[in-house]
């Protein structure tokens, strides 16, 4: 019986987490699985959005990419290598976590 509530559970929330954002927490590790189709992550206005066409959903949670780049939504990007780079206004992150710099620095 628990199994089945636990299915149902699942098979619910998934889905209405699916319909209000593309970052799903997980609530053990309170990291962010990523559906796997959006554009980008971009640090506007301090805060991390993903962007997925023209869906702007922000980012709550540290997100961990499928190449094992973290992005927290302070800004702190971490490669798989241990390199870490603090985003700044305007710069995004692709899906393979590789880094666009925004061309307006003040």
């Amino acid at each position: 019986m628990k199994k089945l509530f636990f299915a149902m559970f699942l098979l619910i929330s998934s889905g209405a987490f699916a319909q209000i954002s593309p970052a799903i927490a997980d609530s053990a590790t309170k990291k962010s699985v990523i559906s796997p189709k959006f554009d980008f992550i971009e640090m506007n206005n301090n805060k991390l959005w993903v962007i997925d066409g023209d869906k702007k959903t922000e980012l709550t949670n540290t997100l961990t990419l499928i190449n094992e780049t973290t992005i927290k939504k302070t800004g702190i990007v971490k490669w798989k290598n241990g390199k870490t780079y603090k985003l700044m206004e305007g710069d995004k992150i692709k899906m393979d976590g590789s880094l666009l710099k925004s061309k307006a620095k003040s």
